[in-house]
């Protein structure tokens, strides 16, 4: 089932790679480690997540992965915020372009450590991917039944919303 987000998480592996390669890489390191899973941020996350499936060509963040390879965090959560619709769709759930990256980044990085913990082999976890602070990852383990849940019914209902196709911009 098609889920704009979780094409966001996958949207995130690639940040991972375009923010390990830059200059500010010990920085970007240092705010992916001190980031926060909680239920006050899924809360806003989820939200923004619900309306991003509302139009997903213009507020997911698609557009990232085109371009230079070698911007820091606040670079790549810069040129998120300047798509048209996504500051005041971002602000409406009271997060900040570099907090949804990051919540992105983490919720992957999370994702794909516990797939591989629980089916070795299957996934490849690549050099340039953070050691994902113990913390974040207990919080994602222990909501994790309540984030696939999440995901399904965007999934649904963007699906219905597009009559089961995808969305123009990833139809190509």
């Amino acid at each position: 089932m098609f889920n704009v987000r979780t094409l966001g998480l996958a949207i995130a592996g690639a940040l991972m790679a375009i923010t390990a390669a830059h200059a500010d890489q010990a920085q970007d390191m240092a705010a992916f480690q001190s980031f926060r899973l909680d239920d006050a941020f899924m809360a806003k996350y989820q939200a923004a997540e619900a309306d991003a499936a509302k139009d997903p060509c213009h507020l997911a963040p698609l557009g990232l992965l085109h371009g230079d390879s070698n911007k820091s965090l606040d670079q790549v959560a810069a040129d998120y915020d300047k798509q048209p619709g996504v500051h005041a769709m971002l602000a409406r759930h009271g997060l900040t372009a570099r907090e949804d990256i990051l919540g992105a980044m983490t919720l992957m990085v999370a994702g794909m450590e516990t797939l591989q913990k629980q089916h070795p082999g299957m996934v490849q976890m690549s050099g340039t991917m953070p050691p994902i602070p113990p913390a974040n990852l207990a919080y994602f383990q222990a909501h994790q039944a309540d984030l696939q849940q999440h995901a399904m019914a965007i999934g649904k209902a963007q699906m219905a919303a597009n009559h089961g196709k995808l969305p123009a911009c990833l139809a190509h």
